[in-house]
């Protein structure tokens, strides 16, 4: 009988395997794991030295195109702009991807669908041809009289209309030109005024040429991105709500011009910066399974008893811990990737992410992060990560018991994975910080996963020994120390990232 009994139970007990030397033995694994999150660390630190030397010094790095222009703007090299939005007779290719994206995305509590899938913006001027030139990455510059433009780095080649008349690129402007990252330069503004007098799809601007004078006269927020307000539809249209055509307001509402208080401030990094970070960011996440996988075994012969029970399981199914490791860290590169080769998509899920932080369902933690209070930003996130998106949408909706938690941080791991993905001047120095934040949060996760898949295991060994009523018990207490490991990873995770990216970012 007590052979039986003892067989039965799912995991060892702490008193059976904890080692006479209190854990100790794991420290050298630990100390191996910290120096590869710390090599990851450099090797994004050294992305990063390249990132900054790429963009010193080169013309219009730090452009700014205001269409709210304050009233206090200091004195500037400026030009004035006109701005219209492009169209086309047909869809290009990838447009049926962000139609895609922004059905997905419409469920993130906005009053209006996310407009994802606004083309490309044409951005009149009139410049002198030395200026231009200073700005050409490739082709010519466009000829004074004809339809022809510079494409912006995510602009596509392809030929465009602004009401009859046909656009032609003809070169494209350096990455490391900002303001016009998604739009088209038309250097000869002059030629083509008729095209913009349009009150209801033109607008115009004020092309700041140094943008470092409105950061330092405190004019211009801070923002690592271009705002996120130019992907969100207006609340009210003036469109009749009786029209007997379905799709005639769709139609207008897309050539509708919505413009965000000012573009600019987005750069695309060099290939080899894109990779070097994303090596970077590979070897943190290596780093951190690593330390955390033999900081569990320590805290597991050290008789932590609140979480002992998840710790058992780790030691009892290693293989199941690590193939957890495997999978999701493999959605979450495999993301990063696909969207460093498919940058105009990252762009938009980088935007989509910005609005879900200003005025969609996580405004409430942007609203944290704005107002600089490092204990309110941490407790906001801590209640998302934790309370919502882990005790709720992981550990809750598993208890039926089939793991649906893992399926919400399996798309999880893509979107954040996706989102991540390196392409923009000063990410990789963003990330030789943010990448701690980023171990300590997708590892909670991995465990919180790694818990709700055991549960079953549970139940079915219970069931089928007919100890169901035993197998249960000991689930639930194993679910319930994953829930307080988890608690505390990701309280230490939301307060480094708060101050971090308060104090330090």
């Amino acid at each position: 009988m007590t052979e039986t009994a003892t067989n039965t139970s799912d995991a060892p007990t702490a008193e059976a395997s904890a080692g006479s030397d209190g854990g100790w033995k794991w420290l050298p694994g630990i100390l191996a794991g910290i120096a590869i999150v710390i090599m990851g660390m450099a090797t994004m630190l050294a992305a990063g030295i390249i990132d900054i030397q790429s963009v010193l010094n080169q013309p219009w790095n730090m452009t700014f195109i205001l269409f709210e222009v304050p009233d206090d703007l200091p004195t500037v090299e400026s030009y004035p702009v006109h701005v219209r939005l492009v169209s086309r007779d047909e869809p290009l290719e990838g447009d049926v991807t962000l139609q895609l994206l922004e059905q997905w995305t419409h469920w993130e509590r906005f009053e209006d669908r996310p407009r994802l899938t606004d083309p490309e913006l044409l951005i009149a001027l009139d410049l002198p041809d030395a200026t231009t030139e200073s700005l050409l990455a490739s082709g010519r510059l466009p000829e004074p009289g004809k339809p022809e433009v510079l494409a912006g780095s995510l602009a596509r080649d392809n030929p465009f209309y602004i009401d009859d008349v046909q656009f032609h690129v003809v070169g494209r402007l350096a990455d490391s030109v900002s303001g016009f990252l998604f739009a088209y330069l038309l250097p000869h503004g002059a030629d083509f005024e008729e095209l913009f007098i349009c009150p209801d799809n033109a607008a115009d601007g004020l092309l700041v040429v140094s943008g470092d004078a409105l950061l330092e006269a405190g004019v211009l927020p801070e923002h690592p991105f271009e705002t996120a307000a130019s992907v969100t539809s207006p609340a009210e249209t003036d469109l009749d709500d009786n029209d007997d055509d379905e799709g005639e307001p769709e139609a207008q509402e897309r050539d509708t011009l919505i413009l965000p208080p000012y573009m600019g401030g987005t750069l695309r990094a060099q290939p080899s910066v894109v990779r070097l970070t994303m090596l970077g960011l590979l070897l943190a996440a290596f780093g951190g399974a690593v330390a955390h996988y033999f900081l569990f075994r320590m805290l597991r012969d050290r008789g932590y008893r609140p979480i002992q029970a998840i710790l058992d399981e780790i030691a009892l199914r290693p293989g199941l811990f690590i193939g957890m490791h495997i999978f999701l860290y493999g959605l979450f590169f495999l993301a990063m990737y696909t969207s460093i080769n498919n940058p105009l998509v990252t762009y938009r899920i980088t935007q989509y992410i910005e609005a879900v932080f200003s005025e969609g369902g996580l405004g409430y933690i942007g609203a944290a992060y704005a107002s600089g209070d490092v204990t309110m930003a941490a407790w906001t996130t801590f209640y998302n990560n934790y309370i919502e998106q882990t005790l709720g949408l992981t550990f809750l909706i598993s208890l039926i018991p089939v793991p649906l938690g893992l399926v919400k941080n399996m798309l999880s791991f893509l979107l954040v994975g996706g989102a991540m993905a390196p392409l923009w001047v000063g990410a990789a120095q963003a990330y030789v910080l943010h990448c701690i934040t980023m171990v300590l949060e997708l590892q909670g996760y991995i465990v919180a996963c790694f818990a709700i898949t055991v549960w079953p295991l549970h139940l079915f060994r219970g069931a089928w020994t007919g100890r169901l009523a035993a197998a249960t018990k000991s689930g639930l207490i194993m679910l319930g120390s994953a829930a307080i490991l988890t608690a505390a990873m990701l309280g230490i995770a939301a307060v480094y990232e708060a101050f971090t990216l308060i104090r330090l970012l």
